[in-house]
């Protein structure tokens, strides 16, 4: 019951939902674009956390890691960044696009704002470093910083398990709608919240088997594939756009504010080149 229910001593009830009836052809739409979405899935690595003991040079969340000669402590405008996740190419199956051996290390600030400060040209406090090759012994430089204020408990051992998965888009990013626009723009239009497709019973139905599809990510920890977003798309149209990697609140380990997820984007001719300099780092919660 409302506040002005309750001021006028009024009883509401809800009307109950009226299911839409699909009409033959829509039902024939829906499976169309449920396979469109489908031959639109990108080779990924999908990662499961476990609470285990982790080399310097394994796949994992924060922990020790390796410095290679001549190299830094990655910073951004001054401030030190701490390792955020690492990912040993070479112990997983290959995907297209990624280098098959070496380690990728993503960092992040630790600074009340898990990296992403309000405003400011240093919003954006992360980096990613790609070490192509991995040292065959662990008589090297060590850092091992225990960052407090982490999406995760850094005093745990935390190893990231990969197996090949395959990804489709999520409905909140643009890779969703730049493929429904090239690919069926007949069946859409504006509405009042933004494009949607003409039928009711598509806008209604359409996301609620789409997430349905066998064998397929849409969210998720991933390496590669498409990006998923607690609240909204990041990334203007036409930039940075492929995902590197993503770290998803888990229940269980991880939690980006109120179960979050945050990203690592790149273009893909800066990845080709493995050149990690230029990146977008995003993370939200709803």
């Amino acid at each position: 019951m409302g506040l002005f229910d309750k001021m006028l001593g009024k009883q509401t009830t809800a009307k109950p939902k009226v299911k839409i009836e699909p009409t033959t052809e829509e039902l024939e739409t829906l499976n169309k674009l449920l396979a469109l979405m489908e031959s639109k899935a990108k080779e990924c690595i999908k990662y499961t956390i476990v609470e285990q003991d982790t080399g310097l040079y394994d796949s994992k969340l924060g922990g020790p890691y390796y410095l290679p000669e001549g190299m830094n402590i990655p910073e951004v405008n001054g401030i030190k960044l701490s390792l955020l996740a690492q990912i040993n190419l070479g112990q997983q199956p290959a995907i297209p696009g990624f280098p098959n051996k070496g380690l990728v290390q993503f960092f992040i600030a630790d600074d009340g704002y898990y990296g992403l400060s309000p405003g400011g040209e240093d919003r954006n406090r992360a980096a990613v470093r790609y070490i192509e090759d991995v040292p065959a012994d662990e008589n090297v430089k060590i850092v091992d910083e225990r960052p407090e204020d982490f999406p995760f408990d850094t005093s745990l051992s935390l190893a990231l398990v990969g197996t090949t998965s395959r990804s489709i888009p999520s409905p909140l990013s643009n890779d969703y709608m730049d493929i429904l626009k090239e690919s069926v723009p007949e069946l859409l239009c504006e509405k009042a919240w933004g494009t949607g497709f003409i039928s009711d019973y598509l806008n209604e139905e359409f996301h609620t088997q789409f997430i349905k599809i066998p064998d397929v990510e849409v969210s998720g920890t991933l390496l590669g594939g498409y990006p998923d977003f607690a609240q909204d798309e990041v990334r203007k149209p036409g930039e940075y756009d492929t995902m590197l990697f993503q770290l998803d609140s888990d229940m269980d380990y991880v939690c980006w504010g109120d179960c979050g997820i945050a990203n690592f984007f790149i273009s893909n001719e800066d990845l080709a080149k493995l050149n990690f300099t230029d990146i977008l780092y995003n993370w939200d919660c709803g």
